[in-house]
């Protein structure tokens, strides 16, 4: 820097950005005041934002998903999911199971539907590759 203190044209002063991508703006801590101030629908919000980056660096997919339903807790458990990693993995795994044994429910009973309805278009599709198969049996 020159001796007048002001910085060179054209040479930003250390530690600016120099062009890179910017590091995206820090969000306000969650505080137990923040969250008294709140109503219930903020703080589920809250909540939210601060559960939904911890369960997506293990679930990318369904991050939005395990998020809401971990989201139906009590807020005092929300916090204690907050503050606990091992809490915090112990109800994603809960969540996991009741959205695969939801996900299988629907997968039979709309399977059966779907092979009911699929069934005739197939057979309609391909006669003749049904026929051998029934007079070799």
């Amino acid at each position: 820097m020159p001796a007048g203190g002001l910085p060179q044209r054209g040479i930003p002063p250390a530690g600016a950005n120099r062009g890179g991508p910017r590091p995206p703006p820090a969000q306000p801590a969650l505080t137990a005041a923040a969250l008294a101030h709140a109503g219930p629908e903020e703080q589920k919000q809250m909540l939210g934002e601060a559960i939904y980056p911890k369960i997506a660096a293990t679930h990318p997919d369904l991050a939005g998903k395990l998020t809401g339903m971990i989201l139906e807790l009590p807020v005092p458990e929300l916090l204690h999911v907050i503050e606990e990693d091992d809490a915090l993995n112990s109800k994603v795994v809960e969540a996991l199971q009741v959205l695969r044994e939801y996900e299988s429910q629907q997968g039979g009973a709309e399977g059966q539907e779907g092979a009911a309805a699929a069934a005739p278009a197939a057979t309609e599709a391909a006669p003749e590759s049904a026929a051998p198969a029934t007079t070799e049996a």
